[in-house]
Order: C-alpha cells, then sequence, then structure tokens
C-alpha cells in the first residue's frame, strides 16, 4: 500500500498537482493517524511488524490527513473464512454499542461529548476484537451505521 501510495505522490503513476486532494480507502486501522494512539494489538501490516499507512502518511511523510471512520454497532458481514465469526457482537460499554442505542445511521462530524471518545474508549471492528481508540484523535468524523449486512 505505501508503495503504490508514494508512487502516486512522487508522480510515478500519474501526474498530481501540489492542491489535489488525494483519497484513500482502508479498513482495520490502515489509515489510522498514529498507530501509538490505539493500544492492545498490532497497527500495521503484520500486526503492528510495520507501521500502517495512515500513521506513515501523518507521521514520516508529514502529510496533513483527514479521516472518516466508519463503525456499526451490530449485524453480520460476509466474512468467508469458517472459524471466523461473521456476526458483531461488541460489549454494551463500547463506542459501537453506545451510539447504537440511538437507532440511526448518524454521520458525527464533531465528535460528540456526550459519547467517550477519548484515550481508553474501546472500538469494536473486526473479528469483534475491541481495541482502546482515542478516537477524537484518530478521527475527523464518524459515519455510524446500527446494523450491517453484507450488503453494506
Amino acid at each position: 500500500m505505501k508503495r503504490r501510495v508514494a508512487s502516486v505522490l512522487d508522480g510515478a503513476l500519474c501526474t498530481v498537482s501540489a492542491d489535489a486532494l488525494i483519497v484513500l480507502l482502508g479498513h482495520a486501522f490502515h489509515l489510522a493517524k498514529s498507530d501509538a494512539g490505539i493500544a492492545g494489538q498490532g497497527v500495521g501490516p503484520g500486526g503492528g511488524g510495520t507501521p500502517s499507512l495512515g500513521h506513515w502518511l501523518n507521521t514520516e511523510q508529514g502529510i496533513d490527513t483527514a479521516s472518516v471512520w466508519m463503525l456499526y454497532g451490530g449485524g453480520r458481514d460476509s466474512q468467508p473464512l469458517e472459524d471466523l465469526p461473521n456476526e458483531a457482537v461488541y460489549p454494551a460499554d463500547s463506542v459501537n454499542s453506545l451510539l447504537g442505542t440511538r437507532g440511526e445511521p448518524l454521520i458525527l462530524p464533531q465528535l460528540d461529548a456526550a459519547c467517550p471518545l477519548g484515550p481508553g474508549s474501546g472500538v469494536g471492528h473486526l473479528y469483534n476484537l475491541v481495541a482502546e481508540v482515542d478516537l477524537r484523535a484518530q478521527a475527523d468524523a464518524i459515519h455510524f451505521i446500527p446494523k450491517v449486512t453484507p450488503l453494506d
């Protein structure tokens, strides 16, 4: 991922003007602004063996980024591996469950003070893992979906 982005940035794949907006999509913390802001598990490739793409852009390349996180409260995904869960079930005190009590899709452009989004907040993600994330430091906005299906 880093090599491909680096080749766009240095003009090897295409010409990019100085004021261009580059949009990247990622999942499972690949675009975290700072790997150190996510506790309890490796963030970058290889379980933390190398920095994530977002950390590399922000910290190592000094590129100012904005990050929108998609979180969901529950539902099912299309996990093809039988030994991994495909039903999202998060603890009641996770950010996912707390946002889910609102019962509606949300886009939070300003992170809401009523929900614990600071250091130590539990954010559920792949395979029902919950990581401690300072969402105020990692996300500029949150797109929340209460219940996902394999088609979402």
